[in-house]
């Protein structure tokens, strides 16, 4: 009896641990064989627009309409953590003719970020690559590049046009977001005075 005892105390943990072992092993192959759902896989850009450091940065490019290079007209604004830029330029060559460069810091940058985030300035769909290709898109109108940025690298850049027809990449709220740009310059409207878009 005292070995039958004896038997069955050294069989429990034994079983125990074949049990341990065949469940780790089904719940590790569950995992394996998951496919990513849509909120698994993360999107760079959205990514980059809010996992904020010093190398961040998130710019709009707004282009006017196609014409003489001598009136053909565009602006730039780049947010960083530690500032705030806007060129307006003339011409295809991209000639400044009006530019303002002011501080910024981390606090302001974050609100800012979130706050195009929130506006759906990442929520954009992956195009073809004549898609993608903008030259010559929107002739009479304009056209808006919106990117996110690590140091010099582009991370992502989505399109809009005030052209109804264009089959665009950027999908978020433009005018809030744009309004969000411009709001950070405090002087965009001189800088623009005389400017044709």
């Amino acid at each position: 009896m005292y070995k039958n005892r004896n038997r069955i105390s050294m069989i429990i943990p034994a079983i125990a641990i074949v049990i341990g072992i065949f469940a780790i092993v089904i719940f590790g192959s569950s995992l394996l064989s998951r496919k990513p759902s849509p909120t698994d896989v993360s999107d760079a850009g959205e990514e980059a627009l809010v996992n904020i450091d010093a190398g961040s940065g998130i710019r709009m490019t707004l282009r006017g309409k196609i014409n003489a290079e001598e009136v053909h007209g565009s602006y730039q604004i780049t947010i960083r953590p530690d500032s705030r830029v806007m060129r307006v330029y003339q011409g295809y060559l991209d000639k400044v003719i009006a530019e303002k460069a002011v501080d910024n810091n981390y606090e302001a940058y974050t609100e800012f970020s979130y706050a195009v985030q929130r506006s759906g300035m990442m929520d954009g769909r992956e195009l073809t690559e004549s898609e993608g290709d903008v030259r010559g898109i929107c002739p009479a109108g304009k056209l808006t590049r919106f990117e996110v940025l690590q140091d010099d690298r582009t991370i992502k850049t989505l399109w809009h046009t005030s052209c109804s027809k264009d089959k665009e990449s950027f999908e978020g709220k433009y005018k809030p977001i744009e309004k969000l740009f411009l709001a950070q310059i405090t002087e965009y409207k001189t800088l623009l005075k005389g400017t044709k878009f």
